[in-house]
């Protein structure tokens, strides 16, 4: 669960940073996000100053 949340945050980041085509364009953006999250693709992103250790 924790993964997945992971991957729908990156992709709604890289949604936001697709152009802009209109009402709805963000939903298609985040779906194209979405298929595009590898686990290559979360491994080389620099993800230890965004998250928080939990003990």
């Amino acid at each position: 669960a924790v993964h997945g949340t992971l991957a729908f945050g990156l992709a709604g980041e890289r949604a936001a940073d697709m152009g802009y085509a209109g009402p709805g364009s963000y939903r298609t953006n985040f779906r194209d996000a979405v298929a595009g999250v590898t686990g290559d693709t979360v491994v080389d992103l620099p993800l230890e100053d965004r998250l928080e250790r939990v003990h």
